[in-house]
């Protein structure tokens, strides 16, 4: 399974069942985050992945990609976050990234739990390819399986879900989105500074990783 610059699934209900899987998260120990930053209230979303606060920061939620189109993920977000008192945790670097904004793993003061962890558990979003704690990769997986299990967001039927490495116009159509593609590797090459990973046999033609 190979995670991209690419994605957008259909989100589907089973709130009942998610709000479920929210309460499971809340009793688990919290491995997301070392560096706390203390508390704010969020005024805006500002797209599907960032919330404006109170005091001036932009927050980039951490260790997640969307799985569903940027309007649904947006509305989700709103939900569970606008206007309301947050408790931030960095993961180990708090610089900001090239857009300003800090990455982090909020939850709703008075929880332990990130919002990431309601997410995930609805199949609204994946895990990024990007986690590089393993502790805090495991548990974001952990809600992600869940959602993948009870058929709930990305992973309902009728959701596109993972996309076949020989299904080339169906990846070109996620060009510039989130999406995950699945295959066989058959080759791996190196040349200059760049390593591909080929899941065809036409490297100029089949799907391939650089």
């Amino acid at each position: 399974e190979r995670r991209l610059s690419a994605g957008g699934f259909a989100p589907t209900g089973g709130i009942v069942a998610a709000a479920f899987l929210w309460s499971i998260a809340a009793a688990c120990a919290q491995p997301c985050g070392t560096v706390s930053l203390g508390e704010s209230r969020v005024t805006a979303i500002e797209d599907s992945r960032t919330l404006a606060l109170a005091d001036g920061r932009k927050i980039r939620l951490a260790g997640i990609e969307w799985a569903v189109p940027a309007v649904a993920a947006r509305a989700q977000l709103s939900d569970l976050a606008l206007n309301r008192q947050v408790t931030l945790k960095a993961p180990e670097t708090t610089e900001p990234d090239r857009y300003g904004r800090i990455h982090a793993f909020p939850s709703v003061s008075g929880s332990e739990t990130p919002i990431q962890y309601g997410l995930l558990g609805r199949g609204l979003v994946l895990v990024s390819g990007r986690v590089s704690d393993k502790a805090c990769a495991d548990a974001l997986r952990t809600f992600e399986k869940q959602a993948r299990d009870q058929g709930f967001g990305a992973f309902s039927a009728g959701a596109a879900g993972a996309h076949k490495a020989d299904r080339h116009g169906a990846i070109l159509n996620h060009l510039g989105r989130f999406a995950v593609v699945e295959g066989k590797v058959l080759s791996v090459r190196e040349s200059g500074n760049l390593i591909y990973v080929n899941f065809g046999r036409r490297w100029s033609e089949d799907f391939t990783v650089t």
